[in-house]
């Protein structure tokens, strides 16, 4: 979901639990790492972007975003700083994990063109995508975290 829409989204998710019902939310976090992140590849870089993209074929996201109020969009990685400021005022956070570590950047570049071409059971996506998954069982710690799982509950 788009950064600005988020207060909003987590206010409605809060209100719509059953009481002291629980969420997970998993959120790309603002580490070390984050400046990897493949969706984002096509902002900093848009003519190699366009290129490979045109070598590899298929489609990518954008094709799922055909007629939306937002198309593809910034992938906006999340900082403790807004996690405070964006779970506190609705709801109680009960756990947050940080997980993933750098592996998981270049996992996703690799996946691109499975993605692309509708390859997602391929032997190659099989591997990596197990890969991604072991690398998410880590717990690095905020700094190194590549992503961050919060579990969090009406009030």
């Amino acid at each position: 979901m788009p950064a600005e829409l988020r207060p909003d989204d987590i206010r409605d998710v809060s209100r719509v639990l059953v009481p002291r019902g629980r969420c997970i939310v998993t959120d790309p976090a603002d580490g070390l790492f984050s400046v990897l992140e493949p969706a984002n590849v096509r902002f900093r870089l848009p003519r190699p972007f366009a290129f490979i993209t045109a070598l590899v074929g298929g489609c990518g996201p954008e094709a799922g975003y055909e007629d939306q109020a937002y198309g593809v969009v910034w992938h906006h990685h999340i900082s403790r700083t807004e996690l405070g400021r964006l779970f506190t005022q609705h709801v109680e956070v009960e756990w947050i994990r940080w997980r993933a570590v750098a592996l998981v950047r270049p996992c996703g570049f690799v996946e691109c063109p499975f993605y692309r071409r509708n390859g997602l059971d391929h032997p190659m996506f099989t591997l990596i995508h197990r890969i991604k998954l072991g690398v998410y069982s880590v717990d690095p710690g905020e700094c190194r975290g590549d992503d961050v799982l919060v579990v969090f509950r009406q009030r």
